[in-house]
């Protein structure tokens, strides 16, 4: 499991923010000529305390909330009267703060983000202020006689 320093550093951009003991929200993240769209896995989350903004020009997504083990409350403790004594074996997920800013390629239409939850994951359609198939297709101009 990798240390403090290290899930800083991988967390952090030249332009990106910290937020103190924060995990790193993996994502996975495609574009097509018309839109970006990003998937997250979210599970655990609570929507009213999950944050999606959009900074910069239009070009930057920040993604940051909590998840909770569905044993635990949400600050953060057990359960214990509805648990015997237990002792952790082994622990791989991360439960608690998470963070995510991604620095987009293009600028997106603000006006037209799709943002659902499904299955416990994340996914964010971000459409395009200009698609590329209207940006890399040569447009014909006619030359008209005055």
């Amino acid at each position: 499991m990798p240390d403090k320093k290290e899930e800083e550093s991988r967390q952090s951009g030249p332009d990106a923010k910290t937020v103190p003991e924060a995990a790193h929200l993996d994502v996975d993240i495609f574009e097509t000529a018309n839109e970006i769209a990003i998937y997250a896995d979210v599970a655990g989350a609570h929507l009213h305390e999950m944050s999606i903004t959009i900074e910069g020009e239009n070009d930057v997504v920040v993604i940051q909330g909590t998840t909770v083990r569905p044993d635990e409350k949400t600050d953060g403790q057990h359960n214990e009267a509805k648990e015997p004594k237990r002792k952790m074996l082994y622990q791989e997920c991360h439960w608690g703060p998470f963070f995510r800013q991604i620095i987009l390629p293009e600028e997106i239409d603000v006006s037209r983000i799709d943002a659902t939850i499904q299955h416990g994951v994340l996914m964010l359609k971000l459409p395009l202020l200009r698609s590329h198939a209207q940006s890399g297709m040569p447009k014909m101009i006619t030359v008209k006689e005055g």
